[in-house]
């Protein structure tokens, strides 16, 4: 595991939980609520950053079936949880010439690459597998078994021998928590010794480099300022973030997200990753394949902090308006709600059809609240963005540039930065002063960074 900022190998101490398929915890007999234990997969820590998973493949994934993949949640300190799944890749050999009847000994496969005499095979099918020792490799791809086989094997059977291959190393790369840049602007007159707060004064990111090594390569020049115009990039903040991982490629479009139709309320809490909610009333919601202008809610409304958009897939039971239904979505939850928070029915009007205007120039992870997108003419307005591609199904987010203005006492806030090793901040009093950018590189070890901008007179 790295740093995704430094590019060197985790430093700090991490932990590592392997992902249960379905819920990941359960409710006692004695009413406590407890995380399941996966008992067939045990994580080995190593130096430098390292993890090894250790299992019997065999005994803990059936390798009849669909490819088996394990996953796992990487924490550290500071660090933005990231989830990492893993293939189970089985030697899968099949038969070749059939049907072997019951009791036969030797089998004929259509590779013996890599066999040896000693190895063990597993034999199907899935309701009475059969493990069997190889005696000896002959000619032809024939192999002579040390005992009778239990079931008859027909052709294209599959067959998997014990020897496995370990895969290259995976570099994961943990990113930071979100920092949030603040601090504030004045005027000062060192022969009266008097600070003077500048008012409405313009704070902006005007350039950023995303890694230590672009800062080395290219120290004059981040991604908004690239010599080359079409490499350059731009970044827009989302709270509280990105709801599914999408790889580079991707695509934007702002759009407007007007205010409420109509609301209902939570009958409960829900958690993050839940992708069910139970709502008060049914009023207007509509599941697939119904359009997205009877879809499209915001869950807890009434906090700007943890407002999320969410699009609905399916409303069970069948009712009428005014009972309460089961909504699922088409997205994870990003964060927990609590029970009665507000979940407004948000109409979007006509989608745009595609091609959409951005495209997204760095791969996202669930989370993130930086998004980095190809450069156009001019930074669209604060307003509405859906995200389409990239691996997941559409999302809805509010978003806003990486700017603030001063308050009357001359204090600022940027929103959450995130995924950048430097920034330069340009600011601005509105009159005739600009201040040359302060470059300056995130503390990400805090959840704030203080900046002070200040004018001489």
């Amino acid at each position: 595991m790295v740093d995704e900022i430094a590019g060197s190998p985790l430093t700090q101490p991490f932990r590592v939980r392997v992902v249960l398929p379905g819920a990941q915890d359960e409710i006692g007999q004695d009413g406590v609520r407890a995380y399941r234990i996966e008992r067939g997969i045990t994580v080995k820590l190593g130096r430098d950053g390292t993890f090894a998973l250790v299992a019997r493949p065999w005994v803990r994934f059936t390798p009849f079936g669909v490819p088996a993949t394990t996953s796992v949640i990487v924490e550290a300190d500071r660090f933005a949880p990231l989830t990492v799944t893993f293939p189970i890749a089985y030697d899968r050999r099949t038969i070749a010439a059939g049907p072997v009847p019951i009791g036969a000994t030797v089998i004929t496969l259509n590779s013996t690459a890599s066999l040896v005499a000693g190895q063990t095979v597993l034999l199907g099918p899935v309701a009475l597998p059969q493990y069997a020792r190889v005696s000896a490799i002959g000619a032809l791809n024939q192999v002579t078994l040390d005992r009778g086989l239990l079931s008859v094997q027909n052709v294209l059977d599959p067959v998997f021998p014990d020897g496995f291959t370990l895969p290259p190393p995976v570099f994961v790369a943990l990113r930071r928590l979100p920092v949030t840049i603040s601090g504030r602007v004045v005027v000062r007159d060192t022969a009266a010794n008097v600070s003077t707060p500048v008012v409405n004064a313009s704070v902006m990111v005007t350039d950023f480099w995303r890694t230590r090594t672009d800062v080395v390569a290219s120290p004059a020049n981040g991604a908004m300022t690239d010599p080359t115009p079409a490499l350059r990039q731009f970044a827009v903040s989302i709270v509280p973030g990105a709801l599914a991982p999408r790889a580079a490629g991707a695509t934007a479009d702002t759009l407007p997200l007007p205010s409420t139709l109509d609301d209902r309320t939570l009958a409960g809490p829900v958690a993050a990753t839940d992708v069910r909610v139970v709502v008060d009333r049914r009023q207007n919601l509509l599941p697939l394949p119904g359009p997205i202008a009877n879809r499209l809610l915001r869950v807890d409304a009434d906090d700007p902090a943890t407002a999320e958009y969410q699009t609905v897939a399916t409303v069970q039971p069948p009712g009428v308006a005014a009972e309460p239904a089961t909504v699922g979505f088409e997205l994870p939850l990003l964060l927990p709600h609590r029970a009665g928070a507000r979940i407004e029915r948000i109409d979007p009007g006509v989608l745009p059809a595609p091609p959409l205007a951005l495209a997204l120039v760095v791969a996202t992870e669930v989370g993130d609240c930086c998004l980095f997108f190809d450069a156009p003419a001019a930074i669209p307005p604060p307003d509405g963005l859906r995200i389409a591609g990239g691996g997941a199904v559409d999302e809805f987010q509010t978003y806003l540039p990486l700017s603030a203005a001063t308050d009357a006492d001359g204090y600022f806030r940027l929103p959450p930065i995130q995924r950048m090793a430097r920034v330069a901040l340009t600011v601005d009093d509105g009159l005739v002063n600009v201040l040359a950018p302060i470059e300056i590189d995130p503390d990400y070890s805090e959840g704030e960074h203080r900046v002070d901008a200040v004018y001489f007179v």
